[in-house]
């Protein structure tokens, strides 16, 4: 384990996972906190060895309550003296939703605020059945969500978007799943154990392919013309063909009955 002091680092073969450390704050995303993120991720994504990283909270009671209200108050006070705030959760943000590699987030307590957008710039979601929780109380607190709104619109379908901005009610983590924020739903007790599962399965795959099959995603996601965005899918998918040796070796495995792909129950239709 490497130590941050905010941001643990664990190394499970293939797969590494990232603890927010800050429990008696609710794990908040505090400019050091996430200064500690910024650095584990960057350390991880140079880190040949790692294919998938896993990022969940330290303690049983939240993954992240977000960031401090004392923080916000005072960014909107410089703003209004037409100061500039130095503030690194977007860095934190597009570092993740960028990541070459697979992320997962495993949400064993209350996901609030901030923590909404950090959680949706993870490819995927995997979420303590009896603690999680998952909202948005800024409307309870006077003012509009700001950048979280673009992240959670993209994520989950419009009126389930504004049912949790404008209610500022709390899901659970079945009603996560339902909307599309979580994606999968386990006891608490086995999270830690079934994330590193769900990783280690995804980390079999090639490395290249994993990538790519990311950077296409996101180049269609980014492009708001539908066919622009189809052509930027294509260019990704056909440039993973051009610079991986490996390319479709899986499906010549497969019909040969040999490698990763013979051992799976997979039923093709």
């Amino acid at each position: 384990m490497v130590s941050r002091k905010l941001a643990l680092v664990e190394k499970h073969g293939e797969v590494a996972r990232v603890i927010i450390n800050d429990p008696e704050k609710r794990n908040r995303l505090s400019q050091e906190v996430i200064g500690d993120l910024i650095s584990a991720f960057e350390e991880l994504r140079d880190d040949d060895s790692v294919a998938v990283v896993v990022t969940t909270g330290a303690g049983d009671v939240s993954w992240s309550a977000g960031q401090a209200g004392q923080v916000l108050l005072a960014g909107v006070e410089a703003r209004k003296q037409g100061k500039k705030v130095s503030n690194r959760m977007g860095e934190l943000d597009e570092l993740v939703r960028n990541y070459p590699k697979v992320t997962i987030a495993a949400v064993n307590g209350y996901c609030l605020g901030a923590a909404i957008t950090f959680l949706c710039c993870h490819d995927l979601a995997m979420a303590s059945e009896e603690n999680a929780r998952f909202g948005l109380p800024e409307v309870l607190r006077g003012f509009p969500p700001k950048t979280i709104l673009t992240s959670l619109f993209r994520a989950v379908p419009t009126k389930w978007a504004f049912d949790m901005v404008l209610t500022g009610e709390n899901w659970d983590a079945r009603t996560a799943q339902k909307a599309g924020l979580a994606t999968r739903v386990v006891p608490h007790a086995k999270l830690p154990e079934l994330s590193l599962q769900w990783a280690r399965e995804i980390a079999r795959w090639d490395r290249v392919t994993l990538e790519y099959c990311k950077k296409a995603a996101h180049a269609g996601m980014d492009e708001a013309v539908y066919t622009r965005s189809l052509a930027l899918t294509g260019f990704f998918c056909d440039e993973h063909n051009r610079v991986n040796p490996k390319t479709h070796q899986g499906m010549r495995d497969f019909l040969a009955k040999q490698g990763v792909k013979a051992n799976l129950d997979i039923k093709w239709v």
